[in-house]
């Protein structure tokens, strides 16, 4: 009665008086173990039991001996004990229990899983059977299994305290923690504070796969992650608590701040807030996990958190690493995100989310061809089917189709759109409903020149799966490229309203917004020859463009001017002009006015209007009239020579490797002297690949004058036939920064009437600079051979440009 009360310390005294009255009573001494034993002094009671045999102690005290030997840690020994007695037939089914329990101890799960079976056949209404049957299979990896034994046991005692714990660590590790949570509500005392706190763990980690199931950005997914981080908080807090306390009163001192679910909490929390885009947050956090208190005791290696100490390195789950490379890819980190994915990997070798992520490393660290040869081992890798062999059907394998996605559009980043083309369009006759393939099928056709193909692409797509974000920004940016700007304003809009802090379409939301900014482009340039005096030497030219805001959405005013001088046989001559416009753009249509004067002389009005437009996604035209044309010769302007320009173009584009392109032009002098001219131009690309492009440009260029003579180069007939290769070396970029090569070499022929024909050719080389987002700068020099009236003359020129949005 004393013991019941909980007077332990009185009980084994009045016990052990007893025992000392009675030596070898076998009923003293059983009832002095299984006190100590509830008095949880489990080395006494094994020691008091050292008088006792087993064959002749009652079932409770036997019982307790081996649970006294289990709580001191001695399986074997508590095995040992029960495994002849278990089979008398007059001992309790329990101690088969108890015995089960110890083969667990032991790592023996198998073994006592068949053994509790067994006892589970022979003695139905043991409820603790089944419920160590829980236990045991909850051991053996079973939880399903475990989850029935713990379901019978309840039938059989509803109120079963083993029977309902097992339920619930059942549940949570059949991936039901909300559910076990629930079934525990009832019994709060029912889980021990660490089991408590680790199925608030697995609570927090299942809001964490919702909120991933649910859509970016959305609300759904903001609610679930900040219930995973609540409960995460609450975890660390209370289990930070428990240290602290245990710390104060156990000797020697403790000094482990960082208990295992507390590591895990942080763990939980590091993948929370990559589901939720917090990629800044997740790089501090993940640091953090390798703060030390006396980093001088750590075996660190420098470098960075990919190099991980390592008596942490064992601790941390593939999937935190796995985080934290999304977060350093995001925040445009491709260098150190590679080494982290590569660490993934070399635990979970075939996860596609890592492989998919070091592809995507390689693309920004500018490793394409390795992206690549990647890619396309992970495709070879996996079958296009999923074989069924029992029922013998497939079904197809939609890692292998995200994985040929992504090799396609690797060629289209690599520069290679063709091929990107023709393996989604056969990826779409394999899977004709994908939205998926549609999508990116919608965005190379854009990039291919083509943005009526890609919108018919991107409606079905959209039509399929309207809620997806990447077909929502898609469907805007083409709509943008067809010039429909009320319809992409008002997508672009929607887009911001439901996603104000997604990257991506804050990105396109900033390209978007630059239609509200000034623009300025300004080009300056110097060129010298060796004397051919109808064009002058020392010319230097100034050319400048501000446009402004677009107004009433389809509308641009602009402000330009030109300033040139030259020096000829007269002398220096300079000429300025200065002028203001306006453009309008609706649906690729574009028409523009504008009006300009001389700064220099007098005023000499003239204005300039033109309408170009286009007529699918092939073919374009172009007209313009200019009653003060800037083509007209300088060197004669100081005698009041003007000139009227007339000219229509059309052009056709195949794609972007390919296009033809024909002009007329009709200049007409104020001496009276018209000039015809036609140029007929192809481009097309040679080579190509993710930093190397290779054009080549062939141009028929023919012309007449209805007179001969006058102060400037006019001849009665020429023609000219050239050919010109291009290469652009794009030798550096970091993302918004970059930094490119250009060669340009240019061979051909020119025919004068009365002067024959003879050779030409022309060298250039330029640098190009993008500077962020919003710049870009050119500079290059350029060396030529020219013929004119039968003369050679040698030519060199040198130019800097600039131009972006402020």
């Amino acid at each position: 009665m004393l013991a019941r009360d909980g007077q332990f310390d009185a009980a084994v005294a009045r016990l052990r008086a007893l025992a000392e009255d009675t030596p070898g009573d076998v009923a003293t001494l059983a009832d002095l173990v299984t006190v100590l034993e509830w008095a949880g002094r489990p080395n006494e009671a094994v020691a008091a039991a050292e008088a006792l045999d087993a064959r002749e102690v009652p079932d409770y005290a036997l019982l307790a001996w081996a649970r006294a030997h289990r709580a001191a840690g001695d399986a074997e020994a508590a095995a040992g004990l029960l495994a002849p007695e278990r089979h008398r037939e007059t001992r309790t089914p329990d101690l088969g229990v108890l015995y089960a329990l110890a083969l667990s101890d032991l790592a023996r799960n198998a073994e006592a899983a068949a053994h509790l079976q067994a006892l589970r056949r022979s003695s139905p209404d043991s409820v603790e059977a089944a419920a160590a049957h829980a236990y045991v299979l909850r051991n053996l990896g079973d939880p399903s299994g475990a989850l029935a034994a713990a379901s019978a046991a309840l039938r059989l005692a509803p109120d079963h305290r083993e029977a309902r714990r097992q339920q619930v660590l059942a549940l949570a590790d059949l991936g039901a923690p909300e559910q076990a949570q629930r079934s525990s509500d009832s019994r709060p005392a029912l889980l021990d504070p660490a089991e408590r706190q680790r199925l608030q763990l697995d609570r927090a980690a299942q809001h964490i796969r919702w909120a991933a199931l649910a859509e970016e950005g959305s609300a759904a997914r903001r609610a679930e992650i900040d219930r995973a981080l609540t409960l995460l908080a609450e975890v660390e807090a209370e289990a930070k608590a428990d240290v602290a306390a245990a710390n104060e009163t156990e000797a020697p001192a403790r000094h482990d701040i960082d208990p295992p679910l507390v590591r895990r909490a942080r763990f939980e929390r590091i993948a929370a807030l990559r589901v939720d885009g917090r990629m800044d947050e997740v790089i501090v956090a993940y640091a953090g996990l390798f703060a030390t208190e006396e980093p001088t005791e750590r075996d660190v290696s420098a470098g960075g958190p990919q190099d991980i100490p390592v008596d942490i390195a064992p601790a941390i789950p593939a999937y935190v690493h796995h985080a934290a490379a999304d977060a350093y890819l995001a925040t445009r980190q491709p260098h150190t995100a590679i080494a982290l994915y590569r660490r993934v990997l070399e635990e979970e070798p075939t996860l596609l989310e890592a492989e998919l992520g070091l592809v995507y490393a390689l693309v920004e660290a500018e490793r394409h061809a390795e992206a690549i040869r990647l890619i396309d081992r992970m495709a070879v890798a996996r079958s296009p089917w999923l074989e069924d062999d029992a029922s013998a059907r497939r079904a197809p394998n939609w890692e292998r189709l995200r994985i040929d996605l992504v090799a396609a559009m690797l060629r289209a980043y690599a520069n290679q759109p063709a091929e990107a083309q023709a393996r989604l369009e056969a990826l779409v006759v394999d899977a004709p409903a994908s939205a998926q393939v549609r999508r990116e099928l919608a965005t190379v056709y854009r990039w291919r020149g083509w943005p009526n193909r890609a919108l018919a692409e991107i409606e079905l797509a959209q039509a399929y799966e309207p809620e997806v974000l990447g077909g929502r920004i898609e469907q805007a940016v083409t709509l943008a490229a067809l010039e429909r700007f009320a319809a992409a304003d008002s997508h672009f809009t929607a887009l911001a309203e439901a996603f104000p802090e997604h990257p991506a379409v804050a990105r396109e939301m900033r390209r978007w917004e630059d239609r509200q900014r000034w623009w300025l482009a300004s080009e300056a340039g110097y060129g010298d020859s060796d004397g051919f005096a109808d064009f002058g030497s020392r010319e230097r030219r100034l050319r400048s463009r501000v446009s402004a805001p677009y107004v009433a959405t389809h509308w641009q005013p602009y402000a330009f001017q030109d300033w040139a001088s030259a020096r000829f046989p007269e002398g220096e001559q300079a000429w300025r002009r200065a002028g203001a416009g306006l453009d309008w753009r609706r649906q690729r249509r574009h028409a523009y006015v504008e009006v300009s004067g001389s700064l220099t002389g007098e005023t000499e009005a003239g204005i300039t209007g033109g309408f170009d437009w286009h007529l699918g996604d092939h073919w374009s035209f172009a007209t313009r009239l200019e009653t003060f044309s800037l083509d007209a010769p300088l060197r004669p302007r100081a005698e009041r020579l003007r000139g009227r320009k007339a000219e229509a173009a059309g052009r056709w584009q195949a794609h972007e490797s390919l296009d033809a392109r024909a002009s007329l032009g009709r200049l007409a002098l104020s001496d009276g002297n018209t000039r015809l001219s036609l140029l007929l131009a192809s481009n097309h690309r040679l080579r190509a690949d993710a930093h190397h492009i290779t054009s080549g440009r062939a141009e028929l260029y023919l012309s007449r004058a209805s007179q001969e003579g006058g102060l400037y180069f006019n001849p009665r007939r020429d023609a000219a036939l050239g050919y010109g290769v291009q290469h652009d070396w794009l030798t550096w970029r970091s993302y918004d920064w970059s930094f490119t090569q250009r060669f340009a070499a240019t061979g051909g022929g020119y025919w004068q009437q009365d002067f024959g024909t003879a050779a030409t050719g022309a060298l250039r080389y330029e640098h190009l600079w993008q500077l962020g987002r919003s710049w870009r700068l050119r500079y290059g020099a350029g060396l030529a051979s020219r013929v004119y009236d039968g003369n050679r003359e040698r030519q060199w020129d040198a130019l800097l440009a600039v131009e972006g949005y402020f």
